[in-house]
C-alpha cells in the first residue's frame, strides 16, 4: 500500500489492473474447474428429472408421393409451433417443440411406411450451467470496471479501463449467444425425414423377391 501511495494515480491504477489480469490468467483454469464441479453438485442435487438433454431424430419413410409427404410434415411441424430448416423433394429438416417430439414422430409415421426411426439425445446440463456461471462472473467483472471508470481521473486511466470493458463486453455477448443457441436446441428438437418411393419390381424382380421371402421364411 505504501508503494501505491507513492505512485501517480494513473500508474497505480495501471498496476492494479495489470495485477488483476495476472491473477485472472493464473486462476482461470482453477475457476473453470471449480465452476464445473459446482455445476455437477447442483445437478446431482436436482436429480435426473432436471437433466438438460437435446434431441435429434432421423426418420426414413416410403410413400408414393414423397414431395406431398414432405409438405404434410412441414405443415404439421408449423402447426405445433415448429419451423422449417431445409427442404428438398424427398428430404426435410424441421424443428419441433421437444415436448411434442414423440407425438410428432408417431403422426408422421402414418404419412407413409416407416422404415426406420432413430432418436439421439445429448446431455448438455454441465455445459449449460458452466456457461451461465461464466456469464455471471463476466458481468460482475464488467460492473467493477464501470465503477473504476467513474473514478478515473486521467485520459490514460480511462483508456485502460475502457479497453478492458470492451473485452468483457465481447466476452459477455459470446456467452449470451451460446446460451441462446443452447436454449433453442433444448426447446426445439431437430427432426430429419427422408422419403423414398416404393420399390417397383419388374416380372423377374417379383420372382426374385418371392424366392427371397420363401428363403427368409424357411430360415
Amino acid at each position: 500500500m505504501t508503494v501505491l501511495r507513492s505512485l501517480p494515480a494513473w500508474f497505480a491504477l495501471l498496476y492494479v489492473i495489470s495485477l488483476t489480469a495476472c491473477v485472472s490468467a493464473t486462476e482461470k483454469t482453477a475457476r473453470s474447474y471449480s465452476a464445473t464441479e459446482a455445476n455437477r453438485a447442483q445437478v446431482a442435487d436436482r436429480g435426473r428429472a432436471d437433466r438438460l438433454v437435446t434431441y435429434e431424430a432421423s426418420v426414413d419413410l416410403t410413400g408414393r408421393e414423397p414431395d406431398s409427404i414432405v409438405s404434410r410434415i412441414i405443415v404439421r411441424a408449423e402447426a405445433l409451433g415448429g419451423y422449417l430448416l431445409v427442404r428438398a423433394d424427398d428430404r426435410v429438416s424441421v424443428r419441433v417443440p421437444s415436448a411434442d417430439l414423440a407425438g410428432f414422430l408417431d403422426e408422421i409415421a402414418t404419412y407413409g411406411t416407416e422404415k426406420s426411426r432413430v432418436i439421439r439425445g445429448q446431455d448438455v446440463t454441465d455445459e449449460y450451467y458452466d456457461q451461465r456461471i461464466r456469464l455471471e462472473n463476466a458481468e460482475k467483472s464488467r460492473q467493477r470496471y464501470l465503477t473504476l471508470l467513474d473514478r478515473a481521473e486521467t485520459v490514460a486511466e480511462t483508456v485502460l479501463i475502457e479497453k478492458e470493458l470492451g473485452r468483457l463486453t465481447e466476452e459477455i455477448e459470446r456467452f449470451k449467444g451460446r446460451l441462446r443457441r443452447m436454449d433453442e436446441t433444448l426447446t426445439y428438437s431437430l427432426v430429419t425425414v427422408e422419403v423414398s418411393p416404393p420399390v417397383k419390381y419388374g416380372p423377374l424382380g417379383y420372382v426374385g423377391y418371392g424366392l427371397w421371402k420363401v428363403v427368409a421364411w424357411l430360415f
